[in-house]
């Protein structure tokens, strides 16, 4: 490394305000200066976890922990840190976010799904003598119900197809903001996926059970 010059101006920000930061200097600048921490960084052949990181702590305690007669820790001068179990804690905490969020989507799909199956039944109801000028005019059931599935089809997808451009831009942009700590950035788009299938799962059982009472008025009012 050659030293091309230096800039405090651009770090002030960062060390008056969040206090995280990283200077890279040659050594013979740094001479002379008392050391405030160590860090080691193992690049290991097998995968890590929590267990590992645990049994380090354990390993470790008895050398760098100190501990009065009452058991209590007065001074610990380590910290481990294990990329297996930083990577088991962030999928924990995304879990339990996605969880969050699909119970939130379970009411609002429940929610609309509700309101469109009452208001079609209603209309079925409202607007049996169309359906029934239909039949008279000559148009078999079996064009008359493919006509409703289309129908009932058009006002499901409207708020579906709204709804999923929004929650993709939404978790677009948080994954964003959070890709640092999922480590993955293409994390979110599993569980976007995930959430899409349940959700079609349970929009169509409103759509079907739609289509069955509607095509039931139909035919009580024939």
């Amino acid at each position: 490394m050659k030293l091309k010059g230096y800039d405090t101006k651009s770090y002030w920000n960062s060390i008056t305000n969040t206090g995280r930061f990283v200077v890279v200097l040659p050594d013979k600048y740094v001479q002379g200066l008392e050391v405030s921490e160590n860090h080691l960084i193992i690049d290991t052949k097998e995968e890590t976890d929590a267990e590992l990181e645990n049994k380090i702590k354990e390993d470790m305690q008895h050398q760098l922990v100190k501990v009065d007669k009452n058991g209590e820790i007065n001074d610990e001068s380590y910290r481990v840190n294990v990329r297996g179990a930083e990577i088991e804690q962030q999928k924990a905490m995304v879990a339990i976010v996605a969880s969050l969020f699909m119970y939130i989507a379970f009411i609002l799909i429940s929610a609309v799904g509700t309101i469109l199956a009452v208001q079609s039944l209603s209309d079925s109801t409202k607007y049996k003598y169309r359906y029934l000028t239909l039949r008279r005019l000559g148009i078999n059931d079996k064009s008359l119900f493919k006509t409703i599935r289309k129908q009932l089809l058009i006002l499901f997808c409207v708020p579906a197809i709204s709804a999923i451009l929004c929650s993709f831009v939404m978790m677009s942009s948080l994954n964003n903001v959070y890709q640092q700590i999922l480590g993955d950035k293409h994390l979110y788009l599993i569980y976007f996926g995930l959430n899409l299938i349940i959700f079609f799962l349970i929009y169509s059982i409103y759509w079907i059970a739609t289509y069955i009472g509607f095509k039931r008025n139909i035919n009580e009012e024939s």
